[in-house]
């Protein structure tokens, strides 16, 4: 069992993440069901880069959230492609093609995805006001 931390360990490990870009400091992993299957797979790649740098992925990261939420979310495909690298671009494709063959709950791939998800809604870019 974790101890809790303190009000000042939080803030600091809160301004380390702004300052590194990282989500969480929890270990990123699939759910058991989900350990062979591509779509969690590509997911849980895409997520574990958004946490090593968030500041140099939040096109990533907004793709992420718009599968998770789409109303509120839009990716930048023209920086998603024009920043990303090829195997990026396979995950996020791979991502694509589930998702376009019925609705997906990307969260439900990720251990503690339902809390990752909401620690992202803080700090990835929300879809400009029009």
């Amino acid at each position: 069992m974790k101890r809790q931390l303190t009000q000042a360990e939080q803030d600091y490990r809160s301004w380390r993440r702004r300052v590194r870009g990282d989500l969480t400091d929890d270990e990123i992993v699939l759910h058991e069901p989900y350990a062979n299957d591509r779509c969690a797979q590509a997911v849980l790649r895409l997520l574990k880069m958004c946490n090593r740098n968030l500041n140099e992925n939040i096109p990533v990261a907004q793709f992420l959230m718009a599968l998770h939420e789409g109303e509120t979310w839009a990716p930048d495909i023209w920086k998603l492609f024009l920043l990303s690298r090829k195997t990026v671009i396979k995950d996020v494709l791979v991502i694509l093609c589930e998702f376009g063959e019925g609705r997906i709950d990307i969260e439900r791939y990720i251990v503690r995805g339902t809390k990752l998800f909401r620690d992202m809604e803080r700090y990835v870019p929300k879809r400009p006001e029009r």
